[in-house]
């Protein structure tokens, strides 16, 4: 284990007070610093950062919630002058049960899938507007389409992309867990996530919102030019899909922060300084500049 690993086991043990074998199938709240402490890089992890971890087989902990309960959300794009909707406190759930909650309470004709059938999204998803569908309703003639599915699965969704137009956003969410089941070769080795999941889907994708918790999403998104309003980085090959993901970003609340192409989306994924640290805009850009591939550790190693 290597430098970053080392500190969250220290921190685990220093607030959990127990036997890590004795966890119980909750998430595990982490607090991390305080409020008035110290923001800079020599000192890492900034301020008052918190993150939820959950035990899966093995005894290991991740930081992946649950199977999530809208996997896939698709959406017509419809600007906030005319819809004149804020977005809504997005209340409990997972990521793409939260963003499908945050965009139809913004007045964007929601769509949600998952792999068991329109009958089974939970209401809750649904209660501004959004509307189940299938996988396959799902993503015809929309302008965005957001992955929320776990990272290993993403190969079976290829021949669903196969009809989807080019013109399509894809917003890719998911991290890799290899602690989950599914072991990805490619990214043990070093290939970068994002970069995997576009070789998977044979199409370009935004990488974003994967580097916050669901638990920030759902409740510390604030309108723009609040003070300490957190940033999220947003990646993409294409300056235009680029620009939709910072829209789509800052709809939800958070500052967005252009980090660029996708080959450097690494900066962005688990045990970085920017990843799940709920940062402002000059911090995290400060965060994604400090980030070391060497430093790193390798979903391999912190997956043990």
């Amino acid at each position: 284990m290597q430098r970053h690993s080392h500190f969250l086991l220290a921190w685990l043990r220093a607030h959990l007070h127990s036997d890590p074998s004795d966890l119980r199938p909750t998430a595990l709240r982490v607090h991390v610093g305080g409020d008035n402490a110290r923001r800079d890089l020599d000192d890492w992890p900034p301020a008052a950062a918190t993150t939820s971890w959950y035990p899966v087989p093995g005894g290991h902990l991740t930081r992946q919630p649950p199977a999530d309960s809208a996997p896939l959300t698709t959406f017509r794009y419809a600007s906030r002058e005319s819809s004149g909707r804020p977005p809504r406190d997005t209340g409990t759930g997972s990521i793409g049960a939260t963003l499908a909650r945050t965009f139809s309470a913004g007045g964007h004709e929601v769509e949600v899938a998952n792999s068991r059938g329109p009958q089974t999204v939970d209401a809750a998803v649904l209660e501004f507007g959004a509307r189940a569908a299938t996988a396959q309703d799902a993503v015809r003639d929309k302008d965005v389409v957001i992955l929320s599915v776990p990272f290993g699965r993403i190969p079976d969704l290829a021949p669903l992309f196969a009809s989807v137009s080019t013109e399509t956003v894809v917003i890719d969410t998911p991290n890799y867990s290899p602690q989950l089941g599914i072991r990805v070769d490619a990214v043990d080795q070093g290939q970068v996530e994002s970069l995997w999941v576009t070789e998977q889907l044979g199409r370009p994708v935004v990488k974003t919102a994967n580097a916050a918790l669901a638990g920030t999403l759902q409740t510390r998104g604030v309108p723009s030019g609040t003070p300490g309003r957190i940033a999220l980085p947003v990646a993409a090959d294409s300056e235009e899909a680029r620009r939709m993901g910072m829209r789509l970003v800052a709809e939800s609340g958070f500052a967005p922060y252009d980090a660029g192409a996708l080959a450097d989306s690494w900066r962005q994924q688990p045990m970085t300084p920017a990843y799940c640290t709920e940062l402002v805009l000059p911090d995290l850009k400060r965060a994604l500049a400090a980030a070391d591939r060497d430093e790193a550790p390798p979903a391999t190693e912190t997956a043990r």
